[in-house]
């Protein structure tokens, strides 16, 4: 895993030029000549590594002939990365609310979001309810309650939803948290799931093991920077923006698209879970 201190805006600014040296058909070392800098810094810029000052902006922007409009922008994004605080993978109470503000951006400009649950339902799906007893005690328990409901916007919004795919185990329907809290969670995963944008996909236990059983995560994609992996843990959380990381936790993906059932399937056996808990009730 390459480590890093990349922030959300600096990755999205950094996917921005790359886009913009792409589409002029320039390589990275071709772009670095006409900006008369070191190939290394432009590489830095991309990788979001480094945030570059408003000098920088101005000869890459001279480099590609862009219109004063698309200079300006990413002037715009410059700043807003240079003044945004640093959150470095980490661990600990202050590591985790640090990397979850980083998260927040990211799934704010994400396209698509895919999740893959083993043991919880996922943040982005979770009642009121559900996320106290995950959250468990905390003299702050309502404030990270508030926080994680509202990030659910990023796929109700009516303007530009994200595209999202939540895998589930099947044992993550069946926990006993209570009846009450468990159904009503259940039927908010089959609304959300009639959303046009979203698609819940149950792996069943007879699929035996799988890459999902190998830790909860999820992955973010955006319409120009790389994608990233969000895995969180007990006390650490971590971003892995490593291609050869994103690429294998991709390559699970594929594999668990093959071993859910469809939506429709999943749907139906969340109402067939949600009907016996009423009858045992």
């Amino acid at each position: 895993m390459t480590g890093t201190k990349s922030e959300a805006r600096a990755h999205v600014l950094g996917g921005e030029l790359r886009a913009l040296r792409r589409e002029a058909g320039l390589s990275q070392r071709a772009l670095a000549g006409r900006m008369d800098r070191a190939h290394t810094v432009l590489v830095r810029w991309e990788r979001g590594q480094r945030i570059p000052d408003s000098t920088g902006i101005e000869a890459f922007a001279r480099a590609l002939s862009l219109t004063v409009v698309e200079r300006d922008r990413l002037v715009q994004l410059a700043r807003e990365a240079a003044d945004e605080p640093v959150n470095e993978v980490s661990a600990g109470a202050a590591g985790q609310t640090d990397v979850l503000g980083t998260l927040i951006k990211f799934e704010q400009v994400a396209t698509e979001i895919t999740t893959v649950s083993t043991a919880l339902v996922s943040g982005l799906m979770q009642t009121a309810a559900y996320a106290r007893l995950a959250i468990g005690d905390s003299p702050e328990i309502e404030t990270k309650v508030a926080t994680r409901i509202g990030r659910r916007d990023v796929i109700t919004r009516d303007r530009d939803p994200a595209r999202y795919t939540a895998y589930l185990l099947e044992t993550v329907l069946q926990q006993r948290i209570g009846h009450d809290v468990m159904c009503d969670q259940l039927r908010l995963i089959q609304r959300l799931g009639d959303l046009p944008n979203v698609s819940v996909r149950i792996i069943p236990e007879a699929c035996g093991l799988t890459p999902a059983h190998t830790g909860s995560f999820a992955l973010l994609e955006f319409a120009k920077a790389d994608s990233v992996v969000h895995m969180e843990h007990l006390s650490s959380v971590v971003l892995l923006r490593d291609r050869d990381d994103v690429e294998a936790h991709r390559t699970a993906l594929a594999s668990l698209d093959e071993l859910a059932l469809s939506p429709g399937e999943s749907n139906d056996l969340i109402a067939d879970v949600i009907d016996k808990m009423e009858t045992t009730a």
